[in-house]
């Protein structure tokens, strides 16, 4: 008797047949690299309408496998007889409908001495001294086999999978991944179309933890290797927000995609969402769309809110995701909700080269932070809380401040801390900018 996982797909059943052919080799595909990434030794094959998955256990692997709508593991038997079949029939199932209302259904293909109907009669008389009577209309319970040939195939449970398309047959994209809530359903829902996705983060916080959740997310639902990529942009922010504050969100954006598309990836995915920020209007997406290259896939467009958390919590990021701070806003005032592309043109102008440094991280190790466990409060004359409501005001101040003194400076994710630490840096005086959950750890004398 062999164990076996019978994989249904949907969509792929409704291609053309060399389409058909490529997406059911792309999913076994898919499959055995899954496993072999756990470590996972299993016999994988095809039938024109099926996929089958020698193994125990890999209910856990199959689920998170995109192309799979639904999975059943069953036994397989070789017969010769149907006094045989039905033998192992009442064996496999007498416990299954202890006590309850049941029903047999057969499916057959091949020569045979029996009808589909004379089975599901013979079977169905075998295990009635088990159950609590046969009901065809609402059983609590389902026998069902199929019989192709000399082999039998029991369907003991059924599981869901994620549906869609198998990744890798509808290309590559990058997605500019923030590790919150909705860039990872972002991702997901592309994958579940068929694109391999690799993964973009522009450092305006703590990596470390938007890292975690790529990293748990790269764990639960690739059947690859996918890139993530750490881009900084701290000379090109110091400069942004010098310019007007309602308009540096959209040009943020903007420099966003212009820096993601310098990775040659034929789409970006990002996890936009029509009306949810001020930068996210009708009229702002279409002009920060303008500005792009290269196509801008935005899966969660018509979702709201709870609809994305909803993906999120059954995709299993959500916990991870709600850890990570929100980006810091760099406008500190009204945000333009309908700008004009010529005046962004403009402010593109007065910002000049976009410049940035890209390194793609291959592990956590891979990731180079400031040494906020060395610094020590007592070696700083000032400590200084930024957030929106204060940046530009203390922005303005930079060039009026003590130069004989050293200065930290602490936001919500480092990101504004750093931009007012690095200009003062310049001009030579001591400063660093650090996020405040590294603040709160940092040691003193005192302490």
């Amino acid at each position: 008797m062999t164990h076996v996982y019978l994989i249904r797909f949907g969509e792929i059943a409704l291609k053309s047949t060399v389409v058909r052919r490529r997406a059911i080799r792309q999913l076994v595909t898919n499959i055995q690299r899954a496993l072999s990434m756990r470590g996972i030794s299993a016999r994988v094959w095809a039938t024109w309408d099926r996929v089958y998955v020698e193994g125990e256990n890999l209910e856990s692997v199959l689920s998170k496998i995109f192309g799979i709508v639904s999975f059943s593991r069953i036994v397989q038997l070789k017969f010769e007889t149907k006094q045989q079949l039905l033998d192992w029939g009442e064996e496999l199932f007498k416990q299954k409908v202890k006590g309850k209302r049941y029903g047999v259904r057969v499916r057959r293909s091949g020569q045979h001495d029996f009808t589909s109907k004379e089975l599901e009669k013979e079977l169905g008389s075998r295990l009635w001294k088990y159950g609590n009577g046969v009901d065809l209309t609402h059983p609590e319970i389902w026998v069902k086999l199929e019989v192709k040939g000399n082999v039998a195939s029991a369907i003991y449970e059924t599981y869901r999978g994620p549906g869609g398309i198998p990744i890798g047959t509808n290309g590559r994209a990058i997605a500019l991944f923030s590790g919150g809530i909705d860039s990872p359903v972002a991702a997901w829902l592309a994958m579940k179309r068929g694109v391999r996705v690799d993964f973009a983060y522009v450092d305006l916080g703590d990596v470390r933890l938007v890292y975690d959740v790529f990293e748990s997310f790269a764990k639960n639902w690739c059947t690859y290797t996918p890139r993530f990529y750490l881009i900084r942009l701290d000379k090109t922010l110091n400069r942004l927000v010098q310019l007007e504050s309602k308009y540096r969100q959209v040009l943020l954006k903007i420099i966003m995609y212009k820096v993601a598309e310098k990775l040659n990836y034929p789409a970006l995915i990002t996890g936009e969402a029509l009306g949810q920020a001020s930068s996210q209007t009708l009229q702002n997406l279409s002009v920060i769309n303008s500005f792009a290259n290269s196509l801008v896939i935005r899966p969660l467009i018509g979702l709201d809110k709870q609809e994305t958390v909803e993906i999120a919590k059954k995709i299993g990021t959500y916990d991870l995701s709600i850890r990570v701070p929100e980006l810091c806003n760099l406008a500190t005032g009204r945000v333009v909700t309908a700008t004009k592309r010529h005046i962004i043109e403009e402010q593109l102008e007065l910002l000049g080269e976009i410049e940035f440094e890209v390194s793609r991280i291959k592990s956590k190790t891979d990731l180079k932070f400031p040494p906020a466990n060395g610094i020590v409060r007592k070696e700083f004359d000032e400590i200084i809380q930024v957030d929106e409501k204060n940046f530009d005001e203390w922005f303005a101040k930079l060039f009026e401040m003590d130069a004989s003194k050293s200065y930290l400076f602490v936001c919500k994710t480092g990101l504004m801390a750093r931009i007012l630490a690095s200009v003062l840096e310049k001009v030579g005086i001591r400063a660093k900018g650090i996020a405040q959950h590294q603040f709160e750890h940092l040691t003193s004398v005192s302490d």
